[in-house]
């Protein structure tokens, strides 16, 4: 079995504020790196992990890099397939600064979450295709190891529906999944079925003890 550490960024100042980041390169605050730091540190004393794949966005990497301080000779390979989700127009915006610049396209999003494109952007299926494929290329790859995953909120939510074999939208944005700022998600994967389990979604035990 091939186990996946699939962690989302550090929180970054757009978090915070409720800003959509979309593509934008923004980089974790000083919260945002005691987490990463705090992930990193705990991850090194319970995983060897030997391959680390991350979205090429800024918060992305910093957190990717954090992981690997405390494994040794893990490599970073930065894929494009785990970038968020593209927001189009709406990068840099506040939900109700969306729905007032484009009125029409939100109320279809509402009604279609699946299908509905952001404007100049994508859609929550384009995601779902995008990173899903993604994630079945790193599994391919690799049998009996231990991976990590480092990627944004939009991207863990599909990966999890991808995994269960549940409609791409079970766990889409207005749904009461939670994936909190360096949440853990555990998977594995067993190559010779193709089968998949989940251990664990969105552990933050790393924020609450000191090791």
């Amino acid at each position: 079995m091939t186990t996946i550490l699939i962690v989302r960024h550090g929180v970054t100042d757009y978090n915070q504020q409720g800003i959509y980041q979309g593509r934008m390169d923004v980089p974790l605050n000083d919260t945002g790196l005691e987490q990463a730091s705090k992930l990193g540190t705990w991850l090194s004393g319970r995983y060897q992990i030997s391959r680390i794949y991350s979205s090429p966005l800024l918060r992305a990497q910093a957190t990717a890099q954090a992981v690997a301080a405390g494994q040794k000779g893990a490599e970073i390979v930065f894929d494009h397939g785990l970038q968020e989700i593209d927001v189009g127009d709406w990068e840099g915006m506040s939900a109700p600064q969306a729905k007032e610049a484009n009125p029409d396209i939100w109320n279809r999003l509402q009604a279609d979450q699946l299908y509905t494109r952001r404007p100049e952007g994508e859609s929550y299926w384009d995601l779902y295709q995008r990173v899903s494929g993604c994630l079945d290329r790193i599994v391919a790859g690799h049998n009996g190891e231990t991976l990590c995953i480092a990627s944004h909120g939009g991207c863990i939510r599909v990966m999890l529906a991808h995994v269960m074999g549940v409609p791409p939208t079970t766990f889409a944005f207005m749904s009461g999944l939670q994936i909190d700022n360096t949440g853990l998600t555990v998977v594995r994967h067993a190559a010779h079925s193709g089968r998949w389990q989940v251990l664990g979604i969105n552990s933050l035990c790393h924020l609450q003890e000191v090791n």
